[in-house]
């Protein structure tokens, strides 16, 4: 089924497979691919790349409580750590009048119910769930869209999957949704921002808050590359550092007026 609001596509093969713990059997849903620019043999990245740092299976890296506007629905939402570069996401004590199936999506905003119907509030759909008590999700990112770390995610959404659902103006309307809280620790230490200053195609302008560089504004000629030599880091770096950069997260094109995160603490 497809979503009249139309998600953002992602940059390669996003591979979510949504359980209900209730022994029924998966749900995987597939979104459009499209071929990676290639990282390892770039000859203008400015830095080796480095294994993330690896977190332990089974920590918990993030929790949240699922929520509903009208209060109906609760429950619980964790993100856990499956091997490496891996999570699952996971919703328990989940109860609400609402059956059969949801579309399980998230956000990298604090979810707004006036911005989602007004159609101003981003979101990336997952796949399908059956509501149940307990659900699971493998957070299939495949090292593209998160980099191997979904700390972006701001918000877990459920919408309505039905078509003959009551609406109050919304495409799909929402179930419930939860604003998480991260826990997640540096998994990319090796990432170090520093400016060598404008030249070439990296004529833009830097951004600093108390001397550390924060963000970067792309001028008319500007390449991905050069600016990530530049910055002293890899174009690898510079996609984990901007793991929702629109209109699609792994264009190599440069943007004019486009401002890139160089904060890892708000990618």
């Amino acid at each position: 089924m497809t979503p009249r609001r139309h998600p953002k596509m992602l940059g390669a093969t996003l591979v979510i497979t949504v359980l209900a713990l209730t022994g029924c059997s998966p749900t995987a849903t597939s979104l459009p691919t499209t071929a990676l620019p290639s990282l390892a043999d770039s000859t203008t990245t400015a830095s080796i790349e480095v294994s993330p740092v690896a977190v332990k299976s089974g920590t918990v890296v993030a929790t949240g409580p699922l929520t509903s506007v009208d209060g109906r629905t609760t429950g619980s939402v964790s993100v856990i750590a499956a091997s490496v570069g891996r999570f699952d996401l996971k919703i328990d004590g989940f109860t609400s009048p609402r059956t059969g199936e949801a579309v399980l999506n998230f956000s990298a905003q604090a979810f707004d119910e006036q911005r989602y119907c007004d159609n101003g509030f981003v979101i990336y759909q997952l796949g399908v769930v059956t509501l149940a008590p307990s659900m699971l999700a493998d957070m299939s990112f495949d090292g593209t869209l998160s980099r191997g770390n979904p700390d972006f995610i701001d918000t877990v959404l459920l919408t309505s999957n039905d078509p003959a659902a009551e609406r109050t103006g919304c495409f799909y309307p929402v179930i419930a949704s939860a604003e998480l809280e991260w826990a997640m620790p540096d998994l990319r230490p090796d990432i170090a921002v520093t400016d060598s200053g404008a030249a070439g195609g990296a004529g833009g302008t830097a951004s600093s808050v108390d001397g550390e560089i924060t963000a970067y504004t792309v001028a008319p000629g500007d390449v991905l590359a050069e600016i990530a030599k530049r910055f002293g880091i890899s174009i690898a770096d510079l996609f984990y550092l901007n793991p929702g950069r629109a209109p699609n997260p792994q264009d190599p094109t440069a943007y004019t007026g486009e401002v890139l995160n160089l904060d890892k603490s708000a990618r």
